[in-house]
């Protein structure tokens, strides 16, 4: 620094400093403190390789070929991609398989009330069942139904007739697989699935992150 530069001091709260000084003014004391302010950071350093290499870990992507439902097609699948040179694993997923609708009463607070419930109904002719597990526990089942029409006419039916019916949409789940593999055959994959596509048209060709496809459970 030349003689005679005004230097503006960040100097730690309490201590009687001005807030500015000339540099040919400081002391010792005061010419070490800002020489430590000035002197650049000791920072850590981090090879820009290695983070690079993490992210691209982190964001790397994979392809999932499927639903596959049957072993038999599976195979099929598997010798398609031996024979394009393709490395790929099968992941079993739950599929949602559609869904059923469940007509009931209650659940009622004890079981003794929900079998007098039950009594009342069967004496009236209603055919009907006490549930005695899961979320509808000490419950009466009025029937479950895979049509949605059928299920909302019942429940109507006994609406009328002064009871209190609920219903609930229940899925159901099966298990399918899927084809995964790494991106890095992007253009590879994707042609052998626009041939797989021609003989099976159900099948989807997805891309997701690997670290995502490989904690997931079920495929929407």
């Amino acid at each position: 620094m030349q003689h005679g530069t005004v230097v503006k001091v960040a100097l730690p709260v309490g201590e009687d400093y001005q807030p500015f000084k000339l540099y040919s003014e400081l002391g010792e004391k005061e010419h070490s403190a800002l020489m430590a302010l000035l002197r650049p950071s000791a920072v850590e350093k981090v090879d820009a390789s290695e983070t690079i290499s993490v992210i691209d870990k982190q964001a790397e992507l994979c392809w999932a070929i499927g639903p596959i439902g049957d072993e038999l097609t599976k195979g099929q699948l598997q010798n398609r991609f031996d024979a394009a040179g393709i490395d790929v694993e099968f992941k079993a997923l739950r599929n949602k398989t559609g869904e059923d609708y469940w007509v009931y009463l209650g659940p009622y607070s004890s079981k003794k009330e929900a079998l007098r419930k039950l009594r009342q109904l069967q004496a009236n002719q209603v055919d009907s069942f006490h549930i005695s597990t899961g979320d509808l526990k000490n419950g009466i089942s009025l029937g479950v139904f895979k049509n949605r029409a059928r299920a909302d006419q019942l429940q109507r039916k006994y609406i009328s007739l002064g009871y209190g019916v609920k219903l609930k949409v229940v899925e159901r789940f099966g298990s399918v697989f899927w084809a995964v593999g790494a991106q890095n055959a992007a253009l590879t994959i994707d042609k052998v699935y626009e041939n797989l596509h021609s003989d099976f048209s159900y099948l989807e060709n997805r891309k997701l992150v690997c670290k995502t496809l490989a904690n997931a459970e079920s495929f929407h």
